[in-house]
């Protein structure tokens, strides 16, 4: 087995007429998973593969303090951070703790910054737990998780949570950070149009991807935006875009909604052409 990682750098066995090659490589994978996982993960690092993966994932299911020992011995931030999400899985308190020590030690911007989906994941599984350690997380970790916390209460009940949004200075952008990831709160969104502040009114506008794909198109061209407090330009922004949605899915229809949207010609006959 101490032989292994040398055969598998330098191409010793390279027959390269058939299946022998790979067939030698996986046994000489599975022999090293076997007698020395510890040393197969060293090298899959090394040379960024996921031939551990299966050690990995095993270990993240059943021997979660294992993995973490490994990665303390063995420092790989981003890899340590995708693992914790495997085991957060079914050890949701270990990753936690896990995550707090890893900020506690000084975690990189970049690692903070891929530390978005475990605290969603989190947010999931354990709120309580991770509700219960925000003071202790730096900034910017405590800013994802205060989100994902967030986006919990907007599902739970989104009349409530976006009300709170609203008198947050930062509020739009919390939102558009869970909107981006939960597409039915963005669905959730045009039923409170009429009470949404002004300041939300121009996001909207802009990140109209949100809102106007897919089933919720046609609602979009229905509805009267101006009445609601929009500007005919955001009005306009939001229909034109709803109707290439409605295109997508009903494009007869689409052809005949053209005239409640203000386009050019260059802009319609691209819109007839796409269609």
């Amino acid at each position: 087995p101490a032989e292994i990682g040398a055969w598998l750098d330098n191409g010793w066995f390279n027959l390269r007429g058939g299946p022998e090659r790979l067939l030698f490589r996986n046994i000489l994978l599975a022999r090293w998973r076997e007698t020395d996982p510890e040393g197969l993960l060293v090298w899959s690092m090394k040379n960024d593969t996921s031939a551990a993966q299966v050690v990995i994932g095993a270990w993240a299911e059943k021997e979660p303090q294992r993995l973490i020992d490994f990665y303390k011995s063995h420092p790989d931030e981003a890899a340590e951070l995708r693992s914790l999400r495997s085991i957060a899985k079914t050890h949701p308190a270990l990753a936690l703790q896990r995550l707090q020590e890893m900020a506690a030690a000084g975690m990189s911007t970049q690692g903070m910054g891929n530390s978005s989906s475990l605290l969603r994941q989190m947010a999931d599984q354990s709120p309580s737990a991770l509700e219960a350690i925000l003071d202790t997380l730096p900034l910017p970790l405590r800013n994802q998780a205060e989100s994902a916390l967030c986006g919990q209460r907007l599902v739970a009940s989104f009349s409530t949570e976006i009300r709170s949004l609203w008198d947050r200075p930062d509020g739009w952008k919390v939102f558009q950070s869970n909107v981006s990831q939960n597409q039915a709160l963005g669905e959730k969104l045009f039923d409170e149009l009429a009470h949404v502040p002004p300041a939300w009114r121009g996001s909207i506008a802009e990140n109209y991807y949100y809102f106007t794909r897919g089933d919720q198109a046609r609602k979009w061209l229905d509805v009267d935006l101006e009445s609601l407090g929009f500007t005919a330009m955001q009005a306009n922004r939001l229909r034109s875009n709803a109707l290439q949605g409605l295109a997508r899915q009903k494009p007869e229809e689409a052809i005949q909604r053209m005239g409640e949207v203000e386009m050019n010609a260059s802009a319609r006959q691209s819109f007839i052409s796409n269609i």
